[in-house]
């Protein structure tokens, strides 16, 4: 017969055994369920980043959207300006243009009247030539010294004309140098706004680039993150295969007992028969 106690022992091996795989298999399951627990944890982290970025990439979008829009209403008015500017300056130079002109028509009907006068001055001469020849001796110094004083007073005028052309000329160059630093204080203003504007741009594309960086450690975070959960899949696996060698294991250290239990029970048996005598010896 089987030793109760044997038995027992054996009962209480199978038990234990039994119960060590429950709680293995308990704990798997937890463990299981905390790593889909995280696994869901870190896909919903990662989603709220990912909209928390297109949020920002579009807050940036539209940001670039009103500055461009912004940048071209001030362009718009700086280039109206620019024509106005213009036109006022094709204005200025048509009235400059037209004052020159009616210079130049006084100045042309001046010479004229002049060409007259001295036609009739000299009509007048020869008539006088004409009429007192024999007085020709005192009316040539005579007219000598009146031309010498028209002469002079033609040098007269020809010096105020010259002057006055000096003046005009002067003017003109005046304003065309007023012009000319107009036109450089208008190419320095739209440059120094060309350079603000590339600023605004360059900073935003700092902006979108420093993003990017943080796009790109958070992949590299999230990278991690996966290399981690790899490895718990790794010591899952193991454990499961741990789990799977315990039935080979139990029945490792159950074996040495169950070994040539038959044997072993005969002997006791006849032990037993030995040392219990039976009623006939009695």
């Amino acid at each position: 017969m089987v030793d109760p106690d044997l038995i027992a022992y054996l009962d209480q091996r199978f038990l234990e055994s039994a119960e060590q795989m429950a709680a293995l298999r308990s704990e798997a399951a937890e463990f299981r369920q905390e790593t889909a627990q995280q696994f869901t944890a870190v896909r919903a982290e990662a989603a709220e980043f990912r909209q928390e970025t297109a949020q920002q990439l579009t807050a940036v979008r539209a940001e670039a959207a009103e500055f461009r829009q912004e940048t071209a209403q001030q362009l718009t008015a700086v280039r109206a300006e620019a024509a106005e500017f213009r036109q006022e300056t094709a204005q200025q130079f048509t009235a400059v243009r037209a004052e020159a002109a009616e210079f130049r028509q006084e100045t042309a009907q001046q010479f004229t009247a002049v060409r007259a006068e001295a036609a009739e001055f000299r009509q007048d001469t020869a008539q006088q030539f004409t009429a007192v020849r024999a007085e020709a001796a005192e009316f040539r110094q005579e007219t000598a010294q009146q031309f010498t004083a028209v002469r002079a007073e033609a040098a007269e005028f020809r010096q105020d004309t010259a002057q006055q052309l000096t003046a005009v000329r002067a003017e003109a160059a005046e304003f065309r140098q007023e012009t000319a630093q107009q036109l450089t204080a208008v190419r320095a203003e739209a440059a120094e706004f060309r350079q603000e504007t590339a600023q605004r741009f360059q900073q935003v594309e700092d902006t979108a680039r420093q993003t990017l960086v943080l796009v790109e450690g958070v992949h590299r975070d999230i990278d991690l993150l996966a290399e981690g959960f790899g490895g718990l899949n790794e010591r899952l696996e193991r454990m499961q295969k741990e789990i799977a060698l315990l039935p080979g294991q139990t029945k490792v250290w159950i074996e040495p007992y169950l070994k040539n239990l038959d044997g072993r029970v005969r002997i006791l048996e006849g032990w037993a028969e030995i040392r219990l005598p039976g009623p006939q010896a009695r």
